[in-house]
């Protein structure tokens, strides 16, 4: 008899992560390209997949393999993107916050600012010790996660997809006579851009906000001494910020004659990319000439 849990135990958190992390947007974006590349007749895309017995299923493992491939990078663009965008947006969010979880962050420590905060959330969150199984608070910051890797992803898929249909129409109206642009690729492009711009810039701003209040209410909630580590991480911070403000000093502080010895030396750097690039623009004139003479004797 047939276990009644294997279904669920298969499709469990980890395995669901792969599949709408990775797996589905590299399938989105090989899709996008097919469709980009190959225009929308779907009946030549067989193409791809053509032969018999082992051919086939020798293709299909290639594409499964660039799907997650895509996928990983792709997940790797969207950490990027958080952390140069979500993490500002979330600032701003703390500073603007007068009455919810952050409120109380500030007003147990009046000189910690928006970055200090979201900084202080996810240290302590990764030290923080409870019962992960039993808080729902866990539940839905797991879900969180998801989403927002899901959004940060498919965003990037979109974008790629309308960069790349960019380039694909440019190419194709400038270097073939009489070519028009595709309306449906067009579209493909608009609808692209629409999409990346509303989940990068919208969405996922948003679900990292959420992400970063959860935090702070399991912080609030299971870690008991969070005051006393506020004063410490506030204190280490302080220290932090008087040595990048030294090494700022010290950076204002450079002689000019570091200054000539470091343009000399960009300078040199600068010469010797002329000196190699001359060398190849002589070289290519003197096979131009030995062509042209050899056409010349010939004719």
């Amino acid at each position: 008899m047939t276990d009644p849990t294997l279904f669920s135990s298969i499709l469990n958190v980890n395995f669901r992560r792969l599949l709408a992390l990775y797996f589905l947007p590299g399938l989105l974006l090989q899709l996008g390209c097919l469709i980009v590349l190959r225009g929308y007749q779907f009946d030549k895309w067989h193409d791809l997949f053509a032969g018999q017995g082992s051919a086939i299923l020798i293709h299909s493992l290639i594409f499964l393999a660039f799907c997650m491939i895509s996928g990983y990078i792709i997940e790797d663009l969207g950490s990027r993107w958080e952390i140069k965008f979500c993490k500002a947006k979330i600032a701003e969010w703390i500073e603007e916050d007068k009455d919810g979880v952050n409120a109380q962050i500030k007003n147990a420590n009046r000189k910690m600012n928006g970055s200090q905060i979201y900084a202080f959330g996810w240290e302590r969150f990764l030290a923080l010790d409870y019962d992960a199984e039993k808080s729902n608070g866990h539940r839905f910051l797991r879900y969180m996660l998801e989403r927002l890797k899901f959004e940060l992803n498919t965003g990037f898929v979109f974008y790629i997809i309308f960069i790349l249909g960019v380039a694909e129409s440019l190419y194709t109206v400038v270097f073939y006579e009489g070519s028009t642009f595709d309306l449906f690729k067009v579209f493909i492009i608009l609808f692209s851009w629409s999409i990346a711009r509303f989940l990068l810039t919208k969405e996922a701003p948003a679900s990292a906000i959420s992400l970063h209040e959860t935090r702070l209410i399991l912080i609030l909630k299971f870690d008991k001494k969070w005051t006393d580590e506020l004063n410490i991480f506030n204190k280490y911070e302080g220290e932090m910020n008087q040595n990048s403000q030294k090494k700022t000093e010290l950076k204002k502080g450079i002689t000019i004659k570091q200054l000539v010895f470091n343009f000399s030396n960009w300078l040199g750097k600068v010469r010797s990319i002329l000196f190699l690039f001359s060398l190849g623009l002589i070289s290519r004139i003197i096979s131009l000439i030995k062509t042209f003479e050899w056409s010349d004797k010939k004719l």
